[in-house]
């Protein structure tokens, strides 16, 4: 993290607004810092008698990350996943993506991953 806190992606904001972490690249590239509020959009939308309109919601910017690699740090932004659910209209996760320090661990790493979100998911369930 190059500024703010990743645990501030889980809370909203008084304003009611969920926070959002972008990477260093992206946050300079749109000329943003902690506190300003940015709209998100996604791909999949809402049909409308206009067509597929792309679902939106604003976010405050909560911190900035810095992965050591363009195409992450120009392009990326993290959400909580309860909003990520919301938006995207999806019941679970597709993709977990995971930078370990000891790639001997991997297996061990990979072998705890269902059971962990397990854990999560039944201690925290998302949105009816």
């Amino acid at each position: 993290m190059k500024s703010g806190q990743l645990d501030a992606v889980a809370a909203e904001e008084n304003d009611g607004l969920p926070g959002i972490v972008i990477g260093a690249d992206l946050a300079q590239t749109l000329g943003v810092v902690e506190g300003d509020e940015v709209t998100i959009l996604t791909p999949q939308g809402n049909l409308t008698p206009m067509g597929v309109y792309p679902r939106s919601r604003r976010a405050r910017v909560a911190g900035r990350f810095s992965l050591g690699l363009y195409e992450f740090d120009s392009a990326y932004g993290f959400v909580s996943l309860p909003l990520a659910r919301r938006m995207l209209d999806r019941a679970g996760v597709d993709v977990i993506e995971l930078r370990i320090d000891d790639i001997y661990r991997a297996a061990d790493v990979a072998a705890a991953i269902p059971a962990t979100l397990e854990r999560s998911t039944s201690a925290r369930p998302g949105p009816s």
